[in-house]
């Protein structure tokens, strides 16, 4: 189970690293066009790590110590990541329906926000393919 997580997480994590990329190169304009394509792109990464968050637990409610030590983190890391999760879940949310000048002033902020979840998702991927 843990490399086919590895597997799926390495897959979207690359395709998520492309399009921050292709959001970066637009002008505020044709992100504030595509935000329905970003909206898609960010909820798969919920998508699949809200899946493999319940393979992983199983139904036997895991503590955030349990669940972090699984994808390579401390408890700790564990609660900021889904914290995190969420508040980028509320933002990119609130993107979805924000002006063009708002989405040109938050979309920075917003794509590094992602980009750190990438990253974070990038290392529970190589902790999972080690084990």
């Amino acid at each position: 189970m843990m490399q086919r997580h590895a597997q799926e997480m390495d897959q979207l994590t690359s395709d998520l690293r492309r399009h921050i990329e292709q959001m970066r190169r637009l002008s505020p304009e044709e992100q504030h066009e595509r935000m329905g394509e970003h909206v898609t792109r960010v909820s798969q990464l919920f998508g699949l790590t809200n899946r493999q968050m319940r393979e992983m637990d199983m139904g036997m409610g895991m503590t955030d110590e349990q669940m972090g030590q699984m994808m390579g983190m401390s408890g700790e890391e564990h609660r900021r990541m889904v914290e995190e999760m969420q508040a980028l879940r509320t933002e990119v949310e609130q993107l979805q329906t924000a002006s063009r000048a708002e989405v040109q002033q938050r979309m920075p902020e917003h794509l590094d926000r992602l980009e750190r979840m990438v990253r974070m998702m990038e290392q529970s991927a190589a902790h999972m393919r080690s084990t």
